[in-house]
């Protein structure tokens, strides 16, 4: 198994609670990462998430994905 999107920061940040919990899970013999979505750095969405900006408590994550046949 690979990671698709790599492994960000941070995925979720209120001050009580800064973690990755969101991942995009693919096996190496099926899927190859082509291209990912920037990750956020935790100096980005300090001193919190969700705010004016980001709107929930976890920041999206996103990869294009070749299925290898």
């Amino acid at each position: 198994m690979i990671i698709g999107c790599g492994f960000p920061d941070c995925t979720t940040y209120i001050p009580s609670f800064v973690s990755t919990l969101d991942y995009i899970w693919c096996s190496r013999n099926h899927f190859q990462s082509c291209s990912t979505m920037p990750m956020f750095q935790e100096s980005d969405v300090a001193p919190g998430i969700p705010n004016e900006i980001f709107p929930s408590d976890h920041l999206a994550i996103g990869c294009d994905l070749k299925w290898l046949l």
